[in-house]
């Protein structure tokens, strides 16, 4: 082999070993970009998860207090009748849930099953439910 031919040689490896290097120092440097953008990614969903969390918390911490003001305005009632009047009277506005909630909350199993038999028995009560939403009609 001639001197000339491997020098001609040594030339094509240098820009070979040149565009290597090139090629792995693009790649080198997007990597770092790519790591960036999904650390990015990751940070923004972390931070509407936490969003969504504070919500979840508030929309949770309003209904416990509802609860808790229902069940305090309900329980210095004297009368069961008037507590179950009262349950009665969610019911209607808000749902039999809310007012199954609310009764549930008051630790008396004797008003609960009053006010769930008052739901059931009384054909014009269940009407306003279904008229509402509440419930559904069901053929019998």
């Amino acid at each position: 082999m001639s001197e000339k031919q491997i020098l001609e040689g040594k030339e094509k490896i240098d820009k070979k070993v040149d565009f290597k290097k090139d090629v792995y120092s693009k790649e080198a440097l997007e990597k770092p970009r790519k790591n960036e953008e999904l650390e990015e990614n990751e940070k923004d969903k972390i931070e509407k998860l936490q969003k969504q969390i504070k919500v979840n918390d508030i929309e949770v911490s309003k209904e416990e207090a509802d609860l808790e003001s229902k069940t305090s305005s309900i329980a210095i009632l004297e009368k069961v009748e008037d507590q179950i009047q009262k349950l009665i009277e969610i019911a209607s506005q808000e749902g039999p849930q809310k007012a199954l909630k609310v009764a549930k909350s008051l630790n008396s199993n004797y008003a609960l099953d009053k006010m769930h038999d008052r739901l059931i028995d009384e054909d014009e009560f269940r009407k306003v439910l279904i008229e509402k939403g509440f419930i559904e009609k069901t053929e019998i």
